[in-house]
């Protein structure tokens, strides 16, 4: 990591239906790299949105890159390994004496502690050493004083100052390069900054030593540790480290080096002038100069605004396009949108009508120009599904329902992951004018299956008529647990309304999906006429926890209250918010007779306390009434304690419970009826 880690996430989040690594069967985050955006949010983490800008903006992500935006998307862990231990084993098997693993911390000050041996420099040693007994044997003499050099070199990981002696005379010349390195090192571990920088400058000036590029480089890493320390004029020691870096960048000679020395010198700059290095970062990553390292500068980019106090984050953006672009696209209103309008106008590049359109309102200004631009663009550009459905919203907020459900057709022909063909089907459901409209758009995909969604719910409550609710049962590519589900809501409605030969059909069609309420509904179907209300309601509520709770959250739409299957919802209840805002789209195909009706009778649990009361009077010698009272009046203590009882639920109540009481006083149902509620 090039910059240090934020003090608190600024990543922000994942959409709920945006989301470039929602599990389901399309959309992968490797799909997301290779430049299938989908429909963008602002919401996103600053990672994706670079990414998403750079591929607006017409500059491919290499392969490689590609698969480094992956790993830092999916936050692999890190697999630990104990290098120190490594190093250890690897001189234990060809030394005589045996020794510990070096410790890699450091006292600091004020009883602080710092990784002062680092895995790498473990790693380095171990892969020398290996090198130096292929070329020696694990015999010679010379082998044995290079591990003793080593051995003082990592003395001084865990304190102490310790210095490898020269070589004895007559040393070979890879034993003198070797004990010049170790030397240099010693001091280093050992906070002897000057004396390290000056070992490695003279080994970097050295063309025949083996350890001349990485000399170079831990020259400036001595640099930068002894500013980290304190141990010297910090901005001093910071600047002469940037000059070196810079120089090491630039001599091809030390190429082995420069992803290393870019990645210190991000660092560095960054501790130095914060607001100037990350608009330094994001001009790189603009005009694609990032050497491999888009991964690793998109995160430092993030993390770093995420840090910047408002003011700075206001002037970072007059340092880039990327900038200028994360910073309207996080914006809040109407600025945020006035910066996207005014720029796509004045430069006409995808990612600013991107940013336009996402932020913009039915009533914003300037729509006409950036409706135009949106046609524009081609399906095969990764601008398409975010340009395409902020077109169609805006289009259908304006009342342009014929253009806007052409474009939604051809738009729905292309491919599109999961999470975004959902988002354009929320739109056409909204805009739905019939049932087979309804129908078309009503699915949703999760995981690995089809269901019908919060939004196609809210509106089977708020305006789909019996008939309506019969037909979507039979709607091919419904789940089981679905269409039971439909017929269940649908069996209540009726019930209330009602409406027999309505719910005798749902019965019907319910019976062989509900085994367990399968006595309940044979007793309701094979009743008299004047029977069915009474004996309906009495199933609906002896199977009260199946047909739903109030308290029941619904998972896929974001925990809004569902009253699953509708029991205790009153039959008024408004539409769920949906991701789409089109006032007046989406209602009224229904019957609005039976919404009036079923209205006037309050909420549904209301409706079968009547029709519990009702079947009580017509019928007071019937076996089951006794039971229907004694259900009633304990769904109503239900509705009292999850606060949906009404003024009329607690006189329905109080009335089941008193005739109870006084007529059917010796039944079981009864005695186990010992309270009435409001």
């Amino acid at each position: 990591m090039a910059l240090p880690a934020p003090r608190a996430s600024a990543c922000g989040r994942d959409g709920p239906y945006l989301n470039p690594a929602a599990k389901n069967r399309e959309a992968t985050l490797g799909d997301f790299a290779r430049g299938k955006i989908g429909l963008l949010s602002p919401s996103w983490r600053r990672t994706y949105l670079i990414a998403s800008y750079r591929w607006f903006q017409g500059a491919a992500i290499g392969v490689s890159e590609q698969r480094a935006l992956v790993e830092e998307w999916e936050g692999r862990p890190r697999v630990y390994r104990d290098a120190a231990n490594g190093w250890s084993v690897a001189r234990n098997q060809v030394a005589v004496t045996q020794v510990r693993a070096p410790q890699s911390h450091r006292q600091g000050s004020a009883h602080s502690h710092f990784l002062n041996c680092t895995d790498g420099a473990f790693d380095t040693a171990s892969a020398t050493l290996a090198s130096r007994v292929r070329a020696r044997g694990g015999e010679s003499a010379h082998l044995k004083e290079w591990i003793a050099g080593q051995d003082v070199v990592f003395a001084n990981c865990g304190g102490g100052t310790h210095v490898p002696s020269e070589p004895g005379e007559g040393a070979p010349e890879w034993l003198q390069k070797d004990r010049s390195y170790q030397i240099a090192a010693a001091h280093f571990y050992a906070g002897n900054f000057a004396a390290a920088v000056k070992g490695f400058d003279a080994i970097a000036a050295d063309a025949s030593s083996p350890w001349q590029p990485l000399a170079a480089y831990v020259a400036s890493r001595a640099l930068v540790r002894q500013a980290s320390l304190g141990t010297g004029n910090r901005s001093a020691l910071q600047r002469e480290a940037i000059a070196r870096l810079g120089r090491i960048t630039g001599d091809a000679s030390l190429a082995t080096m420069h992803n290393a020395s870019r990645n210190l010198l991000d660092l560095v700059r960054y501790r130095l002038e914060p607001a100037a290095q990350l608009g330094r970062l994001a001009e790189q990553i603009e005009r694609n100069d990032t050497h491999g390292r888009l991964a690793t500068m998109a995160r430092d980019l993030s993390h770093g605004i995420g840090d910047l106090k408002a003011k700075e984050r206001s002037a970072l953006r007059q340092h880039s396009d990327l900038t200028d672009w994360l910073l309207a696209l996080r914006g809040d209103g109407v600025q945020g949108y006035e910066r996207a309008r005014t720029v796509f106008a004045k430069k006409g590049s995808q990612a600013w009508l991107v940013a336009a359109l996402t932020l913009a309102t039915p009533t914003s200004p300037g729509l006409g120009l950036l409706l135009t631009g949106a046609d524009t663009i081609k399906p095969d550009s990764p601008a398409f599904a975010s340009t395409r459905f902020h077109q169609i919203r805006l289009l259908a907020a304006a009342g342009k329902h014929g253009r806007a459900k052409k474009l939604l057709a051809e738009a729905m022909r292309q491919p599109m992951a999961g999470a975004t063909r959902n988002a354009f089907s929320a739109l056409g459901l909204a805009m739905a004018t019939s049932l087979k409209e309804w129908q078309r758009y009503a699915l949703r995909e999760e995981s690995d299956a089809n269901v019908l969604h919060a939004d196609a719910r809210a509106s089977m409550r708020s305006s789909f008529s019996l008939a309506m609710l019969e037909r979507t049962a039979r709607m091919p590519g419904l789940r089981t647990e679905t269409i039971r589900e439909i017929l269940m809501a649908g069996f209540v409605r009726a019930i209330v309304l009602g409406e027999a030969s309505f719910a005798r059909r749902f019965a019907r069609a319910l019976k062989p999906l509900a085994p367990e309420m399968a006595t309940g509904l044979g007793l309701f179907l094979h009743s008299k006429a004047k029977h069915r209300p009474g004996i309906g309601a009495l199933v609906v509520l002896r199977n009260e926890s199946r047909f739903g709770e109030p308290s029941y959250r619904e998972s896929l739409s974001g925990y809004e209250q569902s009253c699953k299957p509708m029991l205790f919802c009153s039959t008024s209840d408004p539409s769920l918010t949906s991701i789409v805002e089109v006032p007046g789209i989406g209602s009224g195909f229904g019957r609005p007779g039976q919404h009036l009706r079923a209205q006037r009778l309050g909420t549904r649990l209301d409706g079968l306390g009547r029709q519990v009361q009702r079947f009580a009077r017509t019928s007071p010698n019937h076996a089951q009434v006794p039971e229907a009272l004694h259900f009633f009046v304990r769904a109503s203590r239900r509705a009292s304690i999850h606060a949906t009882a009404t003024g009329l639920t607690g006189d329905l109540s109080k009335a089941s419970f008193k005739l109870l009481q006084s007529k059917y006083k010796g039944t079981e149902w009864a005695r186990n009826t010992r309270y009435w509620y409001r």
